[in-house]
């Protein structure tokens, strides 16, 4: 009896966590639903250096499905700058996986209505743990705002 009333235990502890896994694939995929568009460019600072208000505004943002495509202005190789997204709601975490390059960029968002804040940390290899300036938090902060159709 003892044993059935472990085993019952265990699968309970189980769908419980099952459950939970289900609520954080729900929340990041209503989170990346609500990506979805094209965002403008409000300012981009790396470190120090701020862009300049013309270079802002040759910058665009569009998210389709899981794929992040970041525009410059700056005529690029097909396909650069671009790359899958995966987020994480619960943390905050922002993983960006550029194509052309393979590597991850390791980021935060923060995400209200039609304003998308993503700060990447240093060479992208470290999650910055809040939207702070420096070397060890966002060295990449870009600001955003949703496009209306």
């Amino acid at each position: 009896m003892k044993m059935l009333t472990n085993v019952g235990s265990v699968l309970i502890a189980l769908t419980v966590v099952c459950m939970a896994m289900g609520q954080d694939k729900d929340e990041a995929k209503k989170d990346l639903d609500n990506l979805q568009g094209s965002w403008r460019v409000v300012s981009s600072q790396m470190a120090e250096v701020k862009a300049t208000e013309d270079e802002v505004k040759k910058m665009k943002v569009t998210v389709k499905g899981d794929t992040l495509i970041y525009e410059t202005g700056i005529a690029r190789k097909k396909g650069e700058g671009e790359g899958t997204i995966k987020v994480d709601p619960k943390t905050k975490a922002f993983d960006w996986t550029l194509t052309d390059l393979g590597s991850n960029m390791l980021a935060i968002y923060e995400l209200k209505d039609d304003d998308l804040k993503i700060g990447f940390g240093n060479d992208g290899l470290i999650r910055p743990k809040r939207f702070e300036m420096g070397k060890e938090n966002v060295v990449w902060l870009l600001v955003l705002k949703r496009e209306k159709p």
